[in-house]
């Protein structure tokens, strides 16, 4: 995931550095709560096996199994009344969008959601460690301690398990 998350830089100096900010759930709850948004951890499972999904949600919130490593906690803004115009187009209580048609054919649809919701929450606050890449040198490692330190000197910053310099060789 380093080398697919971590940008690709010009020269070899530059590739697969980079951080990962590490959480709980209780901390991202908690600095979500007064946003009124939707968090969860996401299920991951074989989607050929089972029963279909059983909850409106479901599709937002689960993966498939291949990617249980990565171990991911969506957060989702939910607008319960856009969702119910959607889902109501045809419907006598929205009038607005009953039959009506555009040229190409597709109902007419609710105005468009914004595409960003911002939070007011502390970074600083919500994460419990930071792990650097296993493949970024020294310097970049220790830039970014120092610079994290000068943020918060609290925060925990470790050195990716994959690192070679984290363990002495042939561990």
């Amino acid at each position: 995931m380093w080398r697919l998350c971590c940008p690709d830089g010009e020269n070899e100096k530059e590739k697969g550095q980079g951080l990962a900010l590490r959480s709980t759930l209780a901390k991202l709850e908690a600095f979500v709560a007064h946003h009124d948004l939707f968090i969860s951890p996401v299920s991951y499972r074989f989607y050929h096996e089972g029963d279909g999904f059983d909850d409106e949600l479901d599709p937002f919130m689960d993966k498939r199994k291949g990617f249980e490593c990565e171990q991911e906690v969506w957060i989702l803004k939910y607008d319960e009344a856009h969702y119910s115009k959607l889902r109501s187009c045809d419907e006598p209580e929205y009038p607005e969008f009953s039959n009506s048609l555009v040229e190409n054919g597709t109902a007419a649809l609710p105005d468009e959601l914004p595409k960003y919701v911002l939070l007011d929450w502390s970074l600083t606050g919500a994460i419990h460690a930071i792990t650097v890449s296993p493949y970024t040198f020294e310097a970049y490692e220790s830039k970014a301690r120092r610079d994290i330190a000068a943020i918060d000197p609290l925060v925990v910053v470790e050195l990716s398990v994959l690192s070679e310099r984290r363990f002495a060789p042939n561990f």
